[in-house]
């Protein structure tokens, strides 16, 4: 008789928590389910790696690329000033030569000061009756080998400094002093002829 009353309490008990489910209203809606705080999926730690890797490398073949249509710039190197080139300064010759072309500013004398000349043979050399006054520029004259300017060959001292006057030529400067090659007095200044200017200032050696 227990074991029969036991089943029907279990039997009624079962039939009121069926009953309670049946009534309930279906509009309720169910329970929230709590979902986690992440927003996104977690990845594990290599799976990070591997993107942050992944990324970085395409963005550096990215930034690598050449743009299409821009151009490298090119250096161009700015253009350095010419600078003309000084003429040619004549350097004095050794010794007595051979010959000697008359230039403005020579005369006949002056020739055979400079180079140690006696004038009788300089005159008789090249055919000359007498010492001539004048000589044609261009001219070109036999020096003697031997000899030797009878007196001083110098007309004046040598200054420190010399102030080149109007229509003056290297060669005649040189004239004035007497015993100085104008190719000297040009390389003690270090100067060409055509630069000569009234006004410069010269050394005589």
């Amino acid at each position: 008789m227990k074991t029969i009353h036991l089943k029907w309490i279990v039997l009624s008990m079962l039939l009121i928590l069926a009953l309670a489910a049946c009534s309930r209203p279906a509009s309720v809606a169910p329970l929230p389910t709590a979902t986690p705080d992440v927003p996104f999926p977690v990845m594990n730690t290599p799976q990070i790696l591997d993107e942050i890797i992944r990324g970085t490398q395409t963005a550096a073949a990215v930034l690598n690329s050449p743009t299409p249509g821009a151009q490298k710039p090119v250096n161009t190197p700015e253009p350095q000033p010419t600078s003309q080139p000084k003429p040619e300064k004549p350097m004095p010759t050794e010794g007595r030569p051979a010959a000697y072309t008359v230039k403005k500013g020579d005369h006949f004398l002056c020739i055979a000061r400079r180079y140690n000349l006696n004038p009788n043979e300089l005159a008789s050399l090249n055919g000359f009756g007498a010492w001539p006054e004048t000589l044609v520029v261009g001219t070109s004259l036999k020096l003697p080998s031997g000899g030797s300017f009878p007196g001083d060959r110098s007309l004046r001292s040598h200054p420190a400094t010399y102030t080149v006057q109007a229509g003056e030529t290297i060669n005649s400067i040189a004239c004035k002093f007497g015993d100085v090659l104008p190719e000297a007095i040009l390389a003690k200044n270090g100067i060409g002829e055509s630069e000569l200017t009234a006004g410069m200032s010269l050394q005589i050696p």
